[in-house]
């Protein structure tokens, strides 16, 4: 068990190591680039065998992940891309198998609150969405999906399914609106398509995909010259995601500024800024659950901006391998920034950097001054447009094709084989599982309320005392989300507790927990998920 302080010292000390790590793989990458452009034999040898380093050194480290990256690598010799929408029909074909294995999980606790959520009726549902922390558009999308489909795992994920697909043929067009090669488009389209962090969230029934595809059709209204099309999506996603009104602020002023003699221009976006503002006052609301600057939303470090470069393109594959993949995914974007330097300072270009690094620096700019903001999801968007400057490279350089085509392979292999730290817990076998004989289950968290009431038919009633280990439903607003509180004592036969502890548990359940097993018989078992996220069910004797 971890304790919160010892916790966030652990944090920092990360973000530090991965800032050195940074910095380290850049310096690195722009050493073998001067030594490539003085030296002409150096240049031939990295030509030659520089794009087996990383399957070479991966394969000490674990045979299985270095033999699929030696077979990404060897493949671009081998193998003539197609292009154009080939490419972007192939793309497509490879994200819906990439993503179809992860339709079926158990629903994890964002999931279980998202299911939770659509599944109240209209009179709970405005209570829900004021004690929530985000805005209503989504969960009302999928609550009209849900009342056709059904609200099995499968189908609540089958929207963000559908968004995702679309974000790959978008970042094609999106690419040739912004100037690139029909094949480097068609490149870029294969990289959201095969990205870890792109397929996992992909297939989440949360707001991530439904933002990256507004975000992505904002930009191409933007360079197509639609105005009022750019307006209904500046709207929009004010009211998917609260990050949404900066990804909101940038299109609409790239609008005006890319297209300031067309009088639409002037009209369309401020109208949709309008129409968005008026979230604005129940965004504020909905902050005061976090103000008490305890949460784990932001944790703000120098490293952390570089995090969100690996987090929401390559994932997370484990501490063996952060080191290997870090240095080619900086490698491959400070070469790419490089190459494109001149394009940067175009209009494209200029609207392409807001989006893809103006939202993640303000956002970890108004960390410093407002605690409750998360730094990663909502980041999806702009690390899907970086693909458009990875494409750019990767057409153009052989070398770089097969490095990151080794980087993707252990990134994808991990995550499905291995599973990152981030990937979904089978709630539904634990439960089954740890839970067998009894009548009735138990939580002692808000969060544990929603994974037993989405991955359990039997009765959940939850601690009277239940706090949420995330600082955002309180309490007093469970009876929003039709979640039942009470004592133990009401329960009658074999009872189930389901205990989260995590670095931000709160004492008090805890202690609660540990009276608990001290007068009662009972049996215990025990899964330690991740470096801080253990899950505990006491099975209490009846």
């Amino acid at each position: 068990m971890v304790e919160y302080p010892e916790a966030l010292t652990l944090m920092q000390s990360g973000d530090g190591g991965l800032l050195s790590t940074v910095i380290m793989a850049a310096a690195f990458v722009f050493s073998l680039m001067y030594l490539s452009y003085r030296v002409p034999s150096f240049r031939a040898v990295c030509q030659r065998y520089g794009a087996a380093a990383l399957p070479v050194l991966t394969l000490p480290i674990n045979p299985i992940l270095g033999l699929f990256a030696g077979i990404a690598a060897w493949l671009p010799r081998r193998v003539a891309l197609p292009t154009g929408m080939s490419l972007v029909k192939l793309s497509i074909a490879a994200g819906a198998l990439l993503r179809f294995p992860l339709m079926f999980d158990s629903l994890w606790y964002d999931e279980a609150f998202t299911a939770q959520m659509v599944g109240l009726d209209s009179s709970q549902w405005i209570g829900a969405v004021m004690s929530d922390v985000h805005p209503p558009l989504f969960y009302l999308l999928l609550g009209l999906w849900r009342l056709l489909a059904g609200d099995s795992p499968f189908m609540l994920r089958l929207p963000a399914y559908i968004h995702s697909l679309a974000s790959i043929y978008l970042i094609y067009r999106a690419a040739k609106a912004m100037g690139m090669r029909e094949r480097a488009a068609g490149i870029a389209a294969l990289l959201v398509a095969t990205l870890p962090a792109s397929i996992y969230y992909g297939a989440e029934a949360r707001s991530y995909a439904l933002l990256t595809m507004l975000v992505l059709i904002g930009l191409i209204a933007v360079l197509e010259r639609r105005s009022w099309l750019t307006g209904v999506i500046v709207a929009a996603l004010c009211f998917t995601h609260n990050a949404g009104f900066l990804y909101a602020g940038i299109l609409a002023a790239g609008g005006i500024l890319y297209h300031w003699r067309d009088r639409h221009f002037l009209v369309a976006p401020i109208v949709g800024l309008c129409a968005g503002a008026a979230w604005l006052p129940i965004l504020l609301k909905q902050s005061q659950f976090l103000s008490d600057g305890d949460g784990y939303w932001t944790h703000f470090e120098l490293g952390t901006v570089f995090w969100t470069l690996t987090k929401m393109t390559i994932g997370v594959v484990g501490e063996s391998f952060d080191l290997l993949l870090v240095f080619p995914v900086v490698g491959i974007t400070a070469a790419a920034l490089w190459y494109l330097r001149h394009w940067l300072r175009t209009k494209p270009g200029v609207l392409w950097v807001a989006l893809s690094f103006g939202v993640p620096m303000v956002m970890a700019a108004l960390s410093l001054v407002w605690t409750p903001i998360y730094v990663f999801r909502h980041f999806l968007p702009s690390m899907m447009l970086l693909m458009v400057a990875w494409a750019y490279i990767l057409d153009r350089s052989q070398v770089a094709m097969q490095i990151i085509a080794s980087t993707i392979a252990i990134a994808v292999v991990a995550l499905y084989v291995y599973g990152a730290p981030s990937a979904r817990p089978d709630y539904r076998t634990m439960i089954s599982e740890s839970c067998d004989g009894a009548s009735s289950l138990y939580s002692t968290s808000i969060n544990g309320a929603f994974i037993l009431l989405q991955n359990d038919s039997r009765p959940v009633l939850t601690w009277v005392g239940a706090l949420d280990n995330g600082r955002t439903v309180e309490q007093s607003n469970l009876v929003n989300f039709n979640i039942a509180t009470g004592s133990i004592s009401d329960l009658s036969g074999t009872v189930c507790v389901m205990q989260i502890d995590v670095p931000l548990s709160h004492q008090s359940e805890r202690s609660y927990v540990d009276l608990l097993l001290l007068t009662t018989p009972h049996s215990t078992r025990h899964y330690h998920l991740a470096t801080w996220n253990d899950i505990y069910f006491h099975l209490l004797e009846a």
